[in-house]
């Protein structure tokens, strides 16, 4: 889903730059990156569940805890900057 969406979000954005709308390049951009992870994730997550698939092994460490909370930061500032 992410991956057939991706080539035209980025044809979107370039046209838009290249008109020069650099803002609305940026928004488009940025929002449709945002709504790929915010849809995508989770509708991984159920399937994995429904089909009794760990997604993880049961192991963390500090570096991966550290990578998602950066990860929470930048969409709450995504979401901040552009609300």
């Amino acid at each position: 889903m992410g991956a057939s969406l991706s080539p035209r979000i980025i044809r979107s954005s370039v046209w838009m730059a290249y008109k020069g709308k650099m803002e609305l390049a940026i928004a488009v951009s940025v929002g449709s990156s945002i709504q790929i992870a915010v849809c995508l994730v989770p509708l991984l997550v159920v399937l994995g569940w429904i089909m009794h698939k760990d997604l993880t092994d049961g192991k963390s460490n500090w570096l991966e805890g550290a990578m998602l909370m950066t990860l929470y930061i930048v969409i709450a500032l995504a979401y901040f900057v552009t609300a």
